[in-house]
């Protein structure tokens, strides 16, 4: 195991378990089992290849950091614009809905001594409701006047 380890080095791929594994033909668990050797492979994998100088290599934990950060980022923003569809939609279902005639209507002006909506004529109608005895229905679903 440590001898693919060193060759990997020696090569210089990448080091991480999957590849130690691979080179000494051997299943991963068999290294992440043995402390012993995950801790060798992780350790020299941390470490920067031969020939590079510190300055010009991005350590892995860096990476891993800017991982968890643009996750995390991303959670946020993917809130924020559920959010904001949230508010886009009851505004505009509610102009829509306004705008459709479609439910009770508003309040009218007109009312009863006993503080209710009253009915001014026979034709009147509530979003499409009408008041007992001002219509019957026909076989096809046409309203006609009584």
């Amino acid at each position: 195991m440590l001898k693919a380890l060193d060759q990997l080095i020696a090569t210089g791929e990448e080091i991480s378990v999957s590849s130690v594994a691979r080179a000494a033909s051997v299943h991963r668990s068999l290294i992440h089992r043995h402390k012993d050797l995950h801790a060798a492979v992780i350790a020299r994998a941390s470490q920067p290849p031969p020939g590079t100088t510190a300055g010009t290599q991005v350590g892995r934990k860096s990476l891993l950091a800017d991982v968890a950060n643009l996750t995390a980022r991303n959670g946020r923003l993917s809130a924020h614009i559920t959010r904001l569809e949230r508010r886009l939609s009851e505004a505009l279902g509610q102009t829509a809905w306004e705008a459709s005639g479609l439910g009770a209507p508003r309040p009218t002006s007109r009312r009863s001594p006993t503080g209710s909506a009253s009915w001014s004529s026979r034709s009147s109608t509530c979003a499409g409701i009408w008041p007992i005895g001002t219509m019957t229905w026909q076989l096809r679903g046409r309203p006609t006047a009584s």
